[in-house]
């Protein structure tokens, strides 16, 4: 693919680029303007909706108040057996149900009894209030004098969604307990759902969810009506119940949508029920504008960027593509060969300064190619190319020298036939030189091997072998797994250097036997040429005068271990002396405490002799205690008797004192 293409290409990308971007960029611009335009018109519909419904309500209140306040429930209340106040509440309640219809059922209580007196529903008069929770709620909410509005539930008698009112129904007169009844409203919900369904806009969805999240009126299929949906409040703004206009998914989260709420706020005595109303519209059909004004605008513009992008091809062409083409095959003619070639551009723009920049670098080139050949022929190491095949490309002079062949007997040849262990291919070589180290780091060092001179001379070399890809494909893959192109390899003669090393060992070996045996008296000679053995007979020396440090600090460490030694027998006589004395007095104090062990068993046995003796005595003198005891006992007892048989005795005397006391007494009145 020429310049020329690709430059055409590339413009015609940008300029569909372009147009893509400035249609993206309109299309937002007129989609953000209808987007806000819309957000606004749809938010004041909505809190217009809510108002509507809050209107409605209020208009429910005023009903159950002025009904409360209405003389005719106040005497029907207060002589409700009269059937001329029953007949009268009667016809106000059915001539206002008939006219308006916006009530399912309307009841009226005594507060004596708490029961219904009268009812729209029949099967009611005559109740009590019972445990209809949403009744009792509103009978005590107006017994404390409130009027009352609940949220939306289901009636116990119709089974239909309302919202229940009552207000008190009172007696002026009486102070002291002003509250005879309560009126309660059971409000037709019907009413609201008009509110909510009669819209001129049937594009827009309208859902009524009380504050407990229920949805209680729709404008739709009402698959969801009276059911808890928590979806649409996942929006944090919407949960909040702030007024807002977002565009965000829809509740069911089926489609972008703008979605707009406004909260009920109530509408004067009507403080509403925190009830929230939600308006949405698809995105996609307020953006239907904002994409036919796009398509306007692209159909306007599509042939003057195309005109345009011609008009630059054009220039381009002449001033860019065609110096380049020139130039292009000057550097082809240089690729063959043809160094002499100079380009023959001369503008002086910045193809003009590439085209003198080119020249300069052929004339680069020329220099750099030369200086290499020159450093090739003079390297003392020898240097040996070979394609990706293993066929010699070239080769220096000092490889010819080392091998003894002419240039034109290397060239074009296997390298196999200067190795002596010979192989069948470039691959087998290198795996026997050290493929695996090859294939992980594409290339090789210090491999020791044997060249194969003219003659049939082995010579020893020191072999590196490297990699070189000299055209971008001229790699390839080996059995393997190396990838190769040309092959370097660069052999250094290791036959000289041998010489010279086993000459420097055979100075060394005697010096380090006699370290061996102990002996540090003799240092390595140390070359003044700096080479690898040098390098060696340096460390060689540096770990003789380090044995020699070594040894010096362990006849040091003997000379301290036997002044240690001497110390440790002299502290050891003393130890010995001190365990022979303390052995002695260990014995002596034995013997005391034997001596005292004795003494003391005497005196033991002696105080338990006493103490024997003394528990004996104790025993007698009990036993004598005992006996004198015993027979004061019986002198007691004979006194008691005796002192006993004498008080019976002396009241049997005054007995009979007194019997003859009377005897005397009856004789006297005889007398």
């Amino acid at each position: 693919m020429n310049l020329l293409t690709k430059l055409t290409i590339i413009l015609f990308s940008f300029a569909i680029l372009l147009m893509i971007v400035f249609s993206y960029s309109f299309f937002e611009v007129t989609h953000s303007i209808l987007r806000e335009s819309n957000k606004q018109s749809q938010l004041e519909f909505a809190q217009a909706t809510m108002l509507r419904i809050d209107e409605k309500m209020h208009g429910r209140y005023l009903d159950i108040q002025n009904f409360a306040n209405s003389q005719t429930f106040e005497k029907f209340v207060l002589d409700h057996n009269n059937d001329i106040n029953k007949e009268e509440a009667q016809q106000r309640i059915d001539s206002f149900l008939k006219t308006t219809g916006k009530w399912d059922v309307l009841s009226i209580l005594d507060v004596k009894t708490d029961t219904f007196i009268l009812s729209t529903y029949k099967g009611e008069t005559g109740k009590k209030i019972g445990k209809d929770l949403d009744n009792k709620k509103a009978y005590e909410e107006a017994l404390a004098n409130r009027v009352f509005v609940s949220d939306l539930v289901f009636s116990k008698v119709t089974g239909l969604p309302t919202v229940i009112f009552s207000a008190p129904i009172k007696n002026e007169k009486e102070e002291s307990q002003p509250i005879i009844g309560v009126i309660i409203g059971q409000m037709s919900w019907s009413s609201i759902e008009k509110v909510v369904k009669n819209t001129e806009n049937t594009t827009r969805n309208i859902h009524l969810f009380t504050k407990n999240k229920t949805m209680i009126a729709d404008n739709g299929d009402q698959k969801n009506l009276f059911k808890e949906s928590t979806e649409v409040f996942k929006d944090e703004k919407i949960s909040k119940g702030e007024v807002i206009s977002v565009i965000t998914e829809n509740y069911e989260r089926e489609f972008e949508a703008l979605v707009s709420q406004a909260p009920q706020l109530g509408y004067l005595e009507y403080k509403g029920s925190g009830w929230k109303l939600i308006v949405e519209t698809p995105s996609s059909l307020f953006l239907v504008p904002a994409y036919k004004k796009s398509q306007e605008v692209l159909i306007f513009v599509i042939p003057i960027v195309f005109s345009v992008v011609l008009f630059l091809l054009l220039i381009l062409n002449r001033f860019i593509t065609s110096p380049i083409k020139r130039l292009t095959k000057t550097a082809q003619e240089i690729a063959k060969g043809n160094m002499i070639q100079q380009s023959q551009i001369h503008s002086k723009d910045e193809i003009g300064h590439l085209s003198q920049s080119f020249n300069l670098m052929t004339d680069s080139l020329i220099k750099a190619s030369n200086y290499i050949e020159n450093i090739i022929k003079t390297m003392p190491m020898s240097l040996i190319v070979t394609d990706s095949e293993g066929k010699i490309k070239t080769v220096n002079e000092a490889t010819l020298k080392m091998l003894g062949y002419k240039k034109e007997e290397l060239l074009g040849k296997d390298i196999n036939m200067i190795f002596v262990t010979q192989t069948s291919d470039i691959a087998k070589l290198l795996k026997r030189l050290g493929l695996e180290k090859l294939d992980r780091e594409k290339y090789l060092e210090n491999v020791r091997t044997h060249l194969k001179s003219k003659k049939g001379e082995k010579i020893r070399v020191d072999l590196s072998i490297n990699l070189l890809a000299e055209k971008e494909g001229e790699i390839k893959k080996i059995k393997g797994g190396v990838q190769i192109s040309s092959i370097i390899f660069i052999a250094k003669d290791l036959r000289e250097l041998t010489y010279y090393a086993y000459k420097r060992l055979n100075k060394t070996t005697p010096i380090l036997q006699k370290v061996a045996n102990g002996d540090f008296s003799e240092n390595v000679e140390i070359s003044k040429e700096e080479d690898e053995f040098t390098e060696h007979m340096v460390a060689i020396q540096v770990m003789i005068n380090g044995f020699r440090e070594m040894f010096q600090e362990l006849q040091k460490n003997s000379e301290d271990l036997k002044i240690h030694n001497k110390k440790l027998k002299e502290v050891s006589e003393e130890l010995k002396k001190s365990k022979e004395g303390l052995e002695i007095k260990v014995s002596e104090r034995t013997q005391d405490l034997e001596k005292n062990k004795t003494e003391l068993e005497i005196k033991v046995s002696e105080r338990t002799s006493q103490l024997f003796d003394l528990n004996k005595n104790l025993e007698d003198e009990v036993q004598k205690r005992t006996t004198e005891l015993k027979s004061k006992l019986l002198e007691l007892k004979k006194f008691n008797k005796i002192a006993i048989g004498r008080e019976l005795r002396m009241v049997e005397l005054k007995e009979e004192i007194k019997r003859l006391k009377g005897v005397v007494g009856a004789f006297e009145n005889q007398l």
